[in-house]
């Protein structure tokens, strides 16, 4: 199976099914997906109750944390663009001159 995210209706049967008394191995009769990513959302998500529409709201926040910040400033495209100028390619600067600090792969995104 390839990962997805949980959506707002699978939270909601997983509460209902969780409420009614379903182990994690039923509930995934119903939602058809792996065991432990039921398990995994129950012990991230459950204060007293799983509640689905704060483990969605928990999830979102996870989520909005979970990406790197930007290694952007002026002094390092001031020193790309130098390089550049003298025509260097962008994998020789992140390999010598950035000490590969940065992937040239990024210089694209």
């Amino acid at each position: 199976m390839s990962y997805k995210h949980l959506n707002t209706f699978e939270r909601t049967r997983i509460e209902i099914l969780s409420k009614i008394g379903y182990s994690t191995r039923q509930i995934v009769g119903q939602i058809n997906c792996h065991h432990s990513r039921i398990a995994r959302e129950l012990k991230r998500n459950t204060q007293q109750t799983y509640q689905s529409e704060l483990a969605d709201e928990l999830a979102g926040q996870r989520r909005l944390v979970c990406h790197c910040k930007e290694l952007k400033s002026e002094q390092l495209i001031k020193t790309i663009q130098k390089y550049l100028w003298l025509t260097w390619l962008l994998e020789q600067i992140s390999n010598t001159v950035l000490k590969r600090s940065i992937s040239f792969k990024t210089f694209y995104r």
